[in-house]
């Protein structure tokens, strides 16, 4: 198969990444605390069957795949970093349907929450947030009642620096375990100097082409290309950088999958545990 060939398969499969994350700081109630997270979905084109609008008839198996993986699976946090749209000038209510139709396919025990990404206008986001999901713009949400608490603090879009961390962490206590979601890992530097304890993110695609010895050829990010797709780390702050389920510019993956990820967390010191299936 040459690299073309595969490029062009690539983009129609959809991977599970496994995550298990351990924090020594993590309160014992959110021990095996399950997280779903998926990003940039671009959900374009289409007419007559929603389904298309994931970049066309050829790669409705993603959108398919991710469907049936929320259908069948629990999990206590959903979250999407964003990207739903394909643009701002997307055809919105047949958008809304299949993004409604995705988080109504999984229902978390403390629900879905979203944040705004670079190709999301805020009217779409508006009208996603009287469906049943948060959208979190520059807040913070408490999840459960532990001691210390567990606050999910959502920014808005860093690549296009509307995020305001500072607003975003103003009613989260300085000793809570604090989790990040954001479009993109341009926020990790006000994340990490405000002790955050996990950001999850996308907008990469992972670079969506890359090549041996080299990785992500594109990240369209201001920080370095290490952060660009996976697990990474400043300072005390654990990132993980998703590669996003559809793609932008060209139809192609090579080298990184589509992938929606399941994250487990675990209170102590031990490695992190990262698979991609």
């Amino acid at each position: 198969m040459n690299h073309l060939t595969e490029a062009l398969e690539e983009i129609r499969r959809l991977k599970e990444r496994r995550l298990v994350l351990h924090f020594p700081t993590l309160p014992v109630e959110f021990e095996g605390f399950r997280i779903c997270l998926f990003s940039d979905l671009h959900l374009r084109g289409g007419r007559s069957n929603a389904i298309r609008c994931l970049g066309g008839p050829r790669h409705a198996p993603v959108f398919d795949a991710l469907l049936a993986y929320l259908r069948e699976r629990t999990f206590d946090l959903g979250c999407c970093a964003g990207d739903i749209q394909s643009s701002t000038a997307a055809d919105m209510e047949t958008y809304l349907a299949l993004a409604r139709g995705l988080f109504d396919a999984s229902h978390p025990r403390f629900g879905w929450y979203v944040v705004r990404g670079n190709n999301d206008s805020r009217r779409f986001m508006r009208r996603l947030g009287r469906a049943g999901v948060t959208v979190l713009n520059n807040r913070s949400v408490r999840l459960g009642l532990s001691t210390p608490p567990v606050y999910l603090v959502g920014v808005d879009d860093p690549h296009h620096e509307w995020h305001d961390v500072d607003a975003a962490l103003r009613d989260v206590p300085a000793d809570a375990f604090k989790i990040l979601l954001a479009h993109s890992p341009d926020v990790i530097g006000d994340a990490a100097s405000h002790g955050v304890h996990l950001i999850l993110c996308g907008h990469t695609h992972g670079g969506q082409i890359r090549l041996p010895s080299v990785g992500a050829v594109v990240t369209q990010t201001r920080v370095s290309r290490k952060y660009s797709w996976g697990l990474s780390r400043k300072r005390g702050t654990l990132m993980f950088t998703t590669s996003g389920v559809g793609w932008t510019f060209i139809p192609l993956r090579l080298n990184c999958p589509a992938e929606v990820v399941s994250i487990t967390l675990r209170r102590g010191a031990a490695p992190h545990v990262d698979s991609l299936r």
